[in-house]
This record gives C-alpha cells, sequence and structure tokens, in this order.
C-alpha cells in the first residue's frame, strides 16, 4: 500500500469507520485462501441470525422445523426459504427488520427502480464497511 492509501486508511480509522479494518483483514483471508468450510459455516450463522431475530425468516423457518438439516447442509436449508421479491419486502417491510435494528447505525436506502417502482430498505454500518 502507498502512502497515500495508508494515510487514508488512518484517517478513515480515526472517523469511526470500520472498513479499512475490515479490508486488511479480508485481504489476509483472501492471500490464505478461504476454506469452503468457512464459507458454509458463515451461511449457517447468516441462517440461524434470521431465525433468532427476523420475524419474517422465523414464521418461516419455524414451519421448515429441520435444525439437522441447517447444521449439516445450509445450502439445501436456504433452498427451501423464498426468494425476498420486491412485493415481499413492500408487504412484510416490518417483519423483515431485525430485532436488535435499535441497536445498530443504519439508515435507509432505495433502489434505482429501473424496473418499475423504487424499493426501500434498511441498511447498517456493517453493510456499509463491508461494500466499501
Amino acid at each position: 500500500m502507498n502512502i497515500r492509501g495508508w494515510l487514508y486508511s488512518r484517517y478513515t480509522e480515526l472517523k469511526g469507520r470500520g472498513y479499512p479494518v475490515l479490508f486488511e483483514k479480508l485481504c489476509q483471508e483472501i492471500d490464505a485462501g478461504i476454506s469452503p468450510d468457512l464459507l458454509i459455516q458463515n451461511l449457517r450463522n447468516i441462517l440461524s441470525y434470521c431465525r433468532a431475530n427476523v420475524p419474517y425468516y422465523a414464521q418461516i423457518m419455524s414451519q421448515i422445523e429441520d435444525d439437522q438439516l441447517l447444521e449439516q447442509n445450509p445450502e439445501i436449508y436456504l433452498q427451501k426459504l423464498p426468494i425476498l421479491t420486491k412485493e415481499i419486502i413492500r408487504q412484510n417491510f416490518e417483519q423483515l427488520k431485525s430485532k436488535d435494528l435499535p441497536k445498530k447505525k443504519w439508515y435507509f436506502n432505495q433502489s434505482g427502480g429501473s424496473t418499475g417502482e423504487p424499493i426501500k430498505f434498511i441498511q447498517d454500518r456493517e453493510y456499509y464497511n463491508r461494500s466499501m
């Protein structure tokens, strides 16, 4: 990294933005090689988080009732969930909010609306940091 990049990283850290640290961590993971087991565990963690914190998914996942499949093969479990469409988001906006949303730094965003009416959704600081 050149001096300009290093200075920018330190500046953003001082401003309280976490993406320089996250970027360095991700670069190290890429250099070391990302294990397929890590990807599976991350998917397991995301699905478990949704079941515990997002009312929309908690209701759907309670109907699946296959915790063993979630642990053994989260890719197959994911296929049992409905595809999240704009209509589903509009109809279930409140139920799609995570229970821990008040604890997070979040903001509204919306799609560009190129296929019709824009859709409003919520993003948080973690999403912002990862997208940076």
